[in-house]
């Protein structure tokens, strides 16, 4: 799924039925998200259209094929208790996020300076409160890898996969 969730049941597609779009060999954009930028569409897009602009000046023989990220604001359990319109869920739904193996330990070290002491920990906004609850009630927290296909000039317009979809326990 592309909310980073592996089917239970397998899906069968015909040929006919995809395309490839990603294939070994490809060349991806390794995207890394600085601390103090604003996290919205606008930030996001400029950042990217500077850094499709810089590639083709210096590599101008190497297209990329998508974007790769891998942060802990991939967490597919965050749309559980974030508003769907905070700005880590909008980032979210920009990327196809994908399993792979990953900890709590990563989120925590990014909204709990690394504390994973989730009794003393602050409570002092909205994603501490509910990651700090979501924990509590036995639930886990794991980051996840993504990857973008679209260009700048699109983000912030992709369908939003998490609307009326219930997320699997």
């Amino acid at each position: 799924s592309p909310r980073g969730w592996v089917h239970r049941d397998p899906v069968e597609l015909r040929n006919a039925e995809w395309e490839i779009i990603l294939q070994p060999g490809d060349l991806i954009l390794d995207l890394h998200i600085p601390r103090k930028d604003v996290l919205n569409a606008e930030t996001c897009s400029a950042s990217y259209a500077m850094a499709i602009e810089f590639f083709a000046r210096v590599f101008p023989d190497c297209a990329h094929k998508a974007l790769f990220c891998h942060t802990w604001m991939f967490s597919p359990q965050l749309p559980q208790f974030l508003p769907l319109t905070s700005a880590i869920v909008s980032f979210q739904r920009e990327f196809y996020l994908y399993p792979n193996p990953g900890t709590v330990s990563y989120l925590c070290a990014f909204v709990f300076g690394g504390n994973e002491d989730f009794q003393a920990a602050p409570r002092d906004t909205a994603l501490r409160r509910g990651v700090l609850d979501w924990l509590a009630g036995g639930g886990e927290i794991f980051d996840l890898a993504g990857l973008m296909f679209h260009g700048p000039n699109t983000w912030g317009t992709q369908p939003r996969v998490y609307d009326n979809v219930n997320i699997p326990d």
